[in-house]
């Protein structure tokens, strides 16, 4: 379904993804694991065309996308779920799901009510503003906003960050529930390793800008491997 070879993406002069190459079948959930300032929130926004790629191409489904914009890439089916979820905080729960769908060009009401089925949790805060939902139910929102534009590959940047465990429970079993029944591919940067072992059907390490390793998801519970690839760094990701 993905096809990226020789990747490369900068911020200005300052290069981060260095020729990253990858291949994600229908179906599959791949998880990216690295210490921070590696390019994996690069890395994802190259993918759903928010940064220029600098080099290399990313084929969707058949189709070169590397030089399109991030609007006609959702189009295509693929979808992206942000670091921070970037939700509308003045909109309500309904509005904020209504706009994705009609941006989508898709029904909206029709659209609505299929994820509602998906997160019931969201059915009784629809007339509540974005801005006044917990982290955890801002983060259910984000997923199924992006869920309303239809999308086959979906791209998760850390949902799990600042979410309380129970909600991410949550969370995980939503995604492996749409998985199975909508048959969702996913590419998901997450540092929650659990989540990442539970979801992920493989794992992809990223170092400087390139892809230097992939891994059973059981791997993440070897201490050495996690000290040696999962940690806190510094510089742009």
């Amino acid at each position: 379904m993905l096809e990226v070879s020789g990747l490369r993406a900068a911020y200005g002069r300052i290069p981060i993804l260095y020729g990253i190459d990858l291949e994600i079948g229908a179906g599959e959930v791949v998880g990216i694991l690295g210490h921070n300032g590696m390019g994996k929130t690069t890395l994802m926004k190259t993918l759903i065309g928010l940064v220029p790629a600098t080099g290399g191409s990313i084929v969707f489904d058949g189709a070169d996308v590397t030089r399109e914009k991030a609007d006609r890439r959702a189009r295509r089916g693929m979808g992206y779920v942000p670091q921070g979820r970037a939700i509308f905080p003045r909109l309500s729960v309904r509005e904020n799901l209504r706009m994705a769908a009609l941006a989508a060009g898709g029904s909206d009401e029709s659209a609505v009510d299929e994820v509602l089925a998906d997160f019931p949790r969201l059915e009784p805060l629809l007339e509540r503003e974005g801005g006044a939902l917990s982290g955890g139910e801002q983060q259910i929102l984000a997923i199924a906003r992006c869920l309303c534009t239809r999308p086959r590959l979906v791209l998760l940047d850390e949902p799990t960050e600042g979410i309380q465990p129970s909600i991410i429970e949550q969370i995980a079993e939503n995604l492996a529930a749409l998985r199975a029944s909508r048959g969702l591919t996913m590419v998901l940067v997450e540092q929650n390793l659990d989540f990442t072992a539970e979801l992920s059907s493989r794992v992809l390490l990223i170092q400087k800008g390139e892809i230097v390793r992939a891994l059973p998801p059981e791997s993440l519970r070897d201490p050495e491997i996690v000290a040696e690839f999962v940690g806190v760094g510094a510089g742009a990701d």
